[in-house]
């Protein structure tokens, strides 16, 4: 049998048959990429809208750039447990149950936010994560490094401590001391003012100080505040079990001029 040959006209239309189906299959990738986006902004704008100023927190809440700064400063919320993490990180998943488990629990006491590192780059960035999950925790808008553990009785143990009160008041430097022996670290940090007697009713400046670096470092230490003495004159001791009390003023520091962070200088 002979070949046949097709007509050159058939040939052309089917190639612009082809080339037509090309530009809808491009057309159609690129819409679905940008419904894609869209649906990725619209979920974005949701997240975001999760966090409320001026209510406490019974649930985990999404942060990001936009609410992060407000949040950490929200007077209804002073303290925050903060999970800088990865979707992809085992241990960071293994950490979102107990999280939804006790945020409920802390309402009033320890706020709870999350952080998505793969998103919010710049963010993390800021505050130097390296790995996942990295935990921190916020008090009065200052973040520090969260010293204790993942699992649901320590983040509690850890919000009963902070919500607490920040400075414990003895009679005397006995009972400070007796305190001291009984705590896992063994160590606090006494403060006295002797006019602190004459108006208990409002804080001496020393107080004032006191109580403030008390307030942020009392998640890694103990301050005690003496309500009585027989010296005439202020002091802040560092205080430990069975060793010689450490006075603030030695290596040449002065406590009429105390700063809150001279003070917390030197308890850190």
């Amino acid at each position: 049998k002979q070949a046949t040959t097709r007509p050159q006209s058939s040939i052309i239309y089917q190639l612009g048959t082809l080339d037509l189906t090309t530009r809808r299959q491009k057309n159609m990738t690129v819409t679905l990429k940008l419904v894609g986006f869209c649906l990725w902004a619209a979920l974005a704008t949701q997240v975001a809208a999760e966090y409320q100023t001026g209510t406490p927190h019974k649930s985990v809440v999404n942060l990001d750039p936009s609410s992060f700064k407000t949040a950490i400063q929200d007077p209804a919320n002073p303290i925050w447990f903060l999970k800088f993490y990865a979707p992809w990180c085992g241990h960071c998943k293994n950490m979102a149950p107990v999280l939804d488990k006790v945020a409920p629990q802390l309402e009033g006491k320890l706020a709870i936010g999350k952080i998505d590192c793969t998103v919010h780059k710049a963010l993390c960035s800021e505050y130097k994560i390296r790995g996942f999950p990295t935990l921190m925790y916020s008090i009065d808008g200052e973040i520090r490094d969260y010293p204790s553990g993942r699992d649901a009785d320590s983040i509690i143990a850890f919000a009963n401590k902070m919500s607490g009160p920040s400075v414990h008041t003895v009679q005397s430097y006995e009972d400070a001391m007796t305190l001291v022996k009984g705590l896992p670290e063994g160590v606090a940090f006494l403060g006295y003012d002797p006019k602190a007697s004459e108006s208990p009713e409002s804080e001496t400046p020393l107080q004032q100080i006191f109580n403030q670096v008390a307030r942020l470092n009392r998640a890694s230490s103990h301050f005690v505040w003496l309500a009585q003495d027989e010296r005439p004159y202020p002091f802040i001791h560092k205080i430990e079990a069975n060793l010689r009390p450490r006075d603030y003023q030695d290596e040449d520091r002065d406590i009429a001029s105390i700063s809150t962070e001279s003070l917390g200088a030197w308890v850190q």
